[in-house]
C-alpha cells in the first residue's frame, strides 16, 4: 500500500466488526480495510455515504484492489507459503 502512497496504519483499539468468523474456520481469510477522506462524517450516515461517490473513494478502492492482487501474488509466488495455505484449506 505503500507503494501506491498510502500510510498503513494499525490501531489497537477495534476500529470494525465483521461476521466473518464462521469462514476463517474453513478457509483462510482477511479483512481488510481502506480508508477515504469522509471530513469526520460519522459512519452509516448519508453524508457519510455521500463520500463514497467521490473521486477519493474511487482511488481508495483501487488502491485496495492493487494491494489485496499484490498479497494474492506474493503467496502463490512463494512456495512455501502457497503449500501452507493450500494445506489449510484441504478439509
Amino acid at each position: 500500500m505503500t507503494a501506491r502512497g498510502r500510510d498503513v496504519t494499525f490501531s489497537a483499539e477495534p476500529v470494525a466488526s465483521t461476521d466473518m468468523g464462521n469462514v476463517s474456520q474453513l478457509v483462510p481469510s482477511i479483512h481488510p480495510m481502506v480508508g477515504y477522506d469522509v471530513r469526520g462524517a460519522a459512519h452509516h450516515t448519508a453524508e457519510f455515504a455521500a463520500f463514497g461517490a467521490s473521486a477519493g473513494a474511487d482511488k481508495a478502492v483501487l488502491d485496495g484492489s492493487f494491494g489485496l492482487a499484490s498479497a494474492a501474488c506474493a503467496a502463490a509466488m512463494d512456495p512455501e507459503q502457497t503449500w501452507r495455505l493450500l494445506r489449510r484449506t484441504a478439509v
